[in-house]
């Protein structure tokens, strides 16, 4: 496609200034330590392991390992790829221990990059005074018209440090880092986003002069205190729906055919409504636990439809992200879309919603065709406990209206 152009020019320019002595022949199966390169001073590390001959890579976030896809190995260069989202990462070998090259995000923007780095390294093990393991309350931008609070889950170990953090729209998924001389370092890289949070840890309560890069574009800052109390509002509460207004809606399915919701097309079934976008890595957990349920329940019993709101300018943009996304995942219910990604757009294609302040947003009916439950972003497998609780809840709910 035409947004690939500029990377592969700007890979073969590379190449073509580099020796042609295939490094990645000498490779041996082992650790690595991927950089991104947020700007002058700030770099983005990631685990990431290399097979014999760089036939395989995995990127570690936590207790999450992601198999990437290895594309071309082409004298030096390499070219490979996170599933499910739109991105890849090009490179050059200079040596059989290192690599140098881009990540671009097409998602993002058909020319979006970061430089990387990588060599044949580890993320340096903790070596700190204080122990964060524990909850603790957050705060991200405070004092501006963009606060927003936050709960920090984090657990020491002996060689690394690893968590999340936990808002009223989602969660940060698997963070993963260390805490060296009291400064703390974590970091995400999902094929979506490319998280880094740094801090300093002042003692054992208080962590302070937090900052939060979310790529190259986006920057504010932080600050947390344990707090074993910490509590957000409750998904469950945050979106409210309007009975005076009849839930319906229109999409356009992947085969470009129109489609109309109506809830006397749902009765006598149990069905959840789905309002994401198949560039989020919240949608991309829900999903996955949403496949597990069909597995679970059965298909005849549990129905689902996915209303997708898209980065692109075009029916076959849009067609092609749900493509990409159902088939890494192995979805078997439908996904449609309903206009571009903007909670805005959303809102205006769920106006018995009070607002769409989240992807992922679900609407659970029981079989009459009546909401029972609204349900706003998603605590995903990288929060622990939260996670458990969500699924314990959502399969009580879901065996109740099944059994009804």
């Amino acid at each position: 496609m035409k947004k690939h152009i500029l990377p592969l020019i700007s890979l073969l320019l590379v190449v073509a200034c580099t020796s042609s002595k295939n490094y990645n022949k000498a490779v041996k199966e082992s650790q690595w330590l991927l950089k991104l390169h947020l700007n002058d001073s700030t770099d983005l590390p990631i685990a990431m392991k290399m097979g014999v001959q760089a036939n395989s890579i995995y990127i570690e976030n936590g207790d999450e390992k992601i198999a990437c896809q290895v594309k071309k190995l082409t004298n030096d260069s390499i070219q490979f790829a996170l599933p499910v989202f739109d991105q890849e990462f090009l490179g050059v070998f200079t040596s059989d221990t290192s690599i140098v090259g881009s990540w671009f995000n097409y998602a993002k923007a058909p020319d979006y990059s970061i430089p990387f780095t990588a060599t044949e390294n580890h993320i340096k093990p903790n070596k700190n005074s204080f122990n964060i393991t524990g909850k603790w309350q957050t705060e991200f931008s405070a004092a501006t018209a963009d606060a927003f609070k936050a709960i920090g889950i984090f657990t020491v170990m002996n060689s690394k440090t690893v968590g999340s953090f936990i808002t009223e729209t989602g969660d940060f998924r698997y963070l993963q880092g260390n805490i060296i001389d009291n400064k703390l370092n974590l970091a995400c890289l999902d094929g979506s986003h490319a998280f880094l949070f740094t801090a300093d840890v002042l003692n054992d309560s208080t962590i302070a002069n937090g900052k939060f890069y979310s790529g190259k574009h986006y920057q504010t800052t932080w600050y947390a205190k344990k707090d074993s109390t910490a509590s957000l509002k409750n998904p469950y509460e945050i979106s409210r729906v309007d009975t005076m207004v009849d839930f319906t809606f229109t999409a356009t399915t992947v085969d470009s055919l129109s489609y109309k919701f109506t809830t006397d097309s749902i009765k006598d079934k149990v069905t959840i409504v789905q309002i994401l976008g198949t560039w989020c890595p919240n949608c991309m957990d829900e999903s996955r636990y949403y496949q597990k349920l069909i597995n679970q329940y059965g298909a005849d019993n549990l129905h689902f439809i996915g209303v997708a709101f898209e980065n692109g300018n075009s029916h076959e943009e849009y067609v092609e992200n749900i493509n990409r996304f159902t088939n890494s995942l192995k979805l078997t219910y439908p996904v449609m879309y309903a206009g571009r990604a903007s909670k805005k757009v959303a809102s205006e294609v769920f106006p018995m919603l009070n607002e769409v302040v989240s992807f992922p947003t679900s609407i659970i009916f029981n079989k009459k065709g009546k909401i029972e439950a609204v349900h706003t972003g998603f605590y995903g497998p990288g929060t622990g406990d939260y996670f458990y609780h969500y699924q314990d809840k959502t399969e009580r709910l879901l065996e109740k209206l099944l059994a009804e």
